[in-house]
C-alpha cells in the first residue's frame, strides 16, 4: 500500500538572477523533507525531485549531464546537474561588491541583518567569512551604539557582537515602552 506524501511547495524558477540561491535553499529543504519522511532509496529520492514542479522538470529534460552511469547515485547526479543550471559561474567580484553594498535597512533587525549579510557571502569566497561578516555589521548597522562598543573592542567577536546588538535592540525596545508609559 502507497503511503500519502506531504506537500512541499513548487520551486519558481521565475529571475534567473536570483533562482540561484533560492535554489539551493530549496534543494535543502528538500533534503530535509526526505530525511523527515525516511526516504533512503537514491532513485525514490530522484524520482520525488517532481516536487520541484513542471517548470524545473521541462529543464532537468534537456539536461544531458543528468543521467547516472552504473554505480553512480542517481539522486545526487541529477542534483549536481541542476546545481549547475541554476548556480553558474558565479563573478565573485560582483558578488563582494553586492555584500558591500548592503546596509542594515530601517525595520530590519540585527539577526535578519546578518542573516541577510550570510546569504550574500555564500557566493564571495572570503577566506574568513566571520571576521567579513563582523566588519560589515560594524560598517552597515544602523545602531550608532553598536558601532562604538564594537570599536571599543577590536578583539569583539562576531557572536558577541550579534549578542550585543541584540540586547541593543531589546533594551531599546524596552525603554521606548517604559517611557510611553510616562
Amino acid at each position: 500500500m502507497a503511503e500519502a506524501l506531504p506537500t512541499f511547495p513548487l520551486f519558481v524558477v521565475g529571475s534567473e538572477d536570483s533562482a540561484g540561491i533560492r535554489w539551493t535553499k530549496w534543494i535543502s529543504r528538500f533534503r530535509n523533507l526526505l530525511v523527515a519522511i525516511s526516504i533512503v532509496d537514491k532513485n525514490r529520492q530522484r524520482a520525488l525531485l517532481h516536487y520541484a514542479g513542471e517548470e524545473v522538470n521541462d529543464i532537468f529534460d534537456t539536461l544531458s549531464d543528468a543521467d547516472a552511469a552504473a554505480g553512480e547515485d542517481p539522486f545526487e547526479k541529477a542534483v549536481t546537474a541542476l546545481n549547475k543550471h541554476f548556480t553558474p559561474k558565479q563573478n565573485t567580484e560582483y558578488q563582494i561588491y553586492m555584500f558591500r553594498q548592503s546596509k542594515q535597512q530601517t525595520g530590519e533587525s540585527l539577526p535578519a541583518f546578518y542573516t541577510r549579510l550570510k546569504q550574500l557571502s555564500v557566493t564571495c569566497a572570503f577566506d574568513n567569512l566571520d571576521r567579513e561578516i563582523k566588519s560589515h555589521i560594524i560598517q552597515g548597522c544602523s545602531s550608532n551604539t553598536l558601532r562604538r562598543k564594537a570599536l571599543c573592542e577590536p578583539y569583539m567577536t562576531l557572536t558577541k557582537l550579534l549578542n550585543t546588538g541584540r540586547s541593543l535592540e531589546l533594551s531599546d525596545v524596552q525603554a521606548k515602552n517604559i517611557e510611553k508609559e510616562k
